[in-house]
């Protein structure tokens, strides 16, 4: 399949599964508060962030295997260090109830945590595996019933009874959808795969082979992770679960379409690089990276400037007077979202070349970008809209230097 259709395909199912959750937001929010969305946004920023660590980043391995051999071994590695990782989080939540330590906002419900974590972690596999065989079909299938699940649960849960928990238990349930539906869409190349070619031996032969990922492109990973989850639970703990319950609002109807696009083509481009540097073509890296940078630029406009112009507006239309202020922080966040939209596609090219080092010192400076001017703003008693003012000009910021990092690597045209 071309490059054009295979990000075609994505874009199909992962807009169609994004448009979804948007639709479905104006029912929501009527149905939930802003602080039921606060402790949404907190459970699954905690589920998230851990996940990054609990394959090891082996599953990014797997678009890179060689043959089928490799990418079995290397996919039950994966799988295998996810239920020691999902064994030790459980293990560690028992200790800490033992212990009589109370664990706010959450309660019993802490324990369903290690659950999305390890649906998450074996979703990732499959997906990447996915990559690996062109089974694009099957992630933009997966997508799209994994979000009709959680907008149809959340739905009819808040319809009996409105509470932050109905929300948590629609994601779990969506995440089962989805992880069941790729297991199906890969399972003729699971039934290829002979158990007589997974072995002890192929499995630290892989885990050597592929060591780069957990050497090198876990630290970045966990910085990228902290940096999209842990400001929302550092916002949580510093102002309170109704501003960041409006914030979820604002990226769950903004910044969601911007992660779609950008998943939807940095797995097409990590794929496309892969193969180029092995055929040693820079030039069609460069050129094929430029073009897309320019669609991106242009595709992005309108969206923006209307969210500039009428974002409180919209809001307040859509979801009701209560979420105005989202609206609010939307227009003034539009700048960061238009430069994230640009840039963070190319983020799996650096891995591609594989200049982790790089690309883990973009994620420390935009780390630093951000949260140091929050943490200032909330010492220094900033209110809310000075925030999240500063907060988009450290994404305008970041994401132009990452431009200019990609630039520099893909002119001197050498692999790390």
């Amino acid at each position: 399949m071309s490059f054009k259709k295979n990000i075609a395909t994505l874009m199909t199912g992962t807009i169609a599964s994004q448009i979804i959750p948007i639709a479905s937001s104006p029912v929501l929010t009527r149905l939930y508060s802003p602080d039921d969305f606060g402790v949404l946004v907190l459970f699954v920023s905690i589920a998230t962030f851990i996940v990054v660590v609990s394959t090891g980043r082996y599953d990014f391995g797997l678009p890179q295997t060689k043959n089928i051999i490799d990418a079995a071994n290397l996919s039950v590695l994966s799988f295998l260090i996810v239920l020691i990782f999902t064994a030790l989080i459980v293990s560690l939540l028992i200790i800490v109830r033992n212990l009589s330590i109370t664990i706010n906002s959450f309660g019993q419900l802490v324990f369903l945590v290690p659950v999305s974590i390890f649906l998450l972690s074996c979703t990732s596999i499959l997906i990447n595996l996915s990559i690996r065989f062109d089974a694009y079909k099957g992630i933009s299938i997966s997508r799209v019933f994994q979000s009709l699940t959680t907008a149809f649960i959340g739905i009819t849960i808040g319809l009996y009874n409105t509470m932050a928990y109905g929300l948590i238990l629609a994601i779990l349930v969506g995440q089962i959808v989805g992880f069941m539906i790729l297991i199906f869409s890969l399972r003729k190349l699971i039934f290829r795969m002979s158990l007589t070619d997974i072995t002890v031996i192929n499995l630290i032969e892989v885990a050597k082979e592929y060591s780069l990922f957990p050497k090198k492109n876990l630290p970045s990973a966990i910085v990228n992770s902290f940096y999209n989850n842990g400001k929302m639970v550092i916002l949580t703990l510093l102002y309170s679960t109704a501003f960041t319950g409006l914030l979820s609002l604002t990226f769950r109807v903004v910044q969601m379409p911007i992660t779609v696009v950008s998943n939807s083509v940095s797995d097409v481009l990590y794929r496309y690089v892969s193969i180029e540097l092995q055929r040693g073509d820079y030039r069609s890296i460069q050129s094929k990276l430029k073009r897309m940078a320019i669609i991106l630029s242009l595709v992005g406009l309108v969206p923006s400037i209307t969210l500039l112009l009428w974002g409180e507006d919209l809001f307040i239309f859509v979801f009701g007077e209560a979420w105005g202020l989202a609206g609010k922080y939307a227009a003034i966040l539009s700048f960061g979202f238009y430069f994230q939209f640009i840039a963070s596609p190319f983020c799996k090219v650096f891995y591609a070349y594989n200049n982790h080092s790089v690309y883990l010192s973009w994620e420390i400076v935009r780390f630093v970008l951000v949260y140091l001017p929050m943490l200032i703003g909330y010492i220094c008693l900033a209110n809310d809209i000075l925030v999240i003012a500063v907060l988009s000009l450290s994404l305008v910021a970041s994401y132009i230097l990452l431009l200019f990092l990609l630039k520099d690597m893909l002119k001197n045209k050498e692999i790390v």
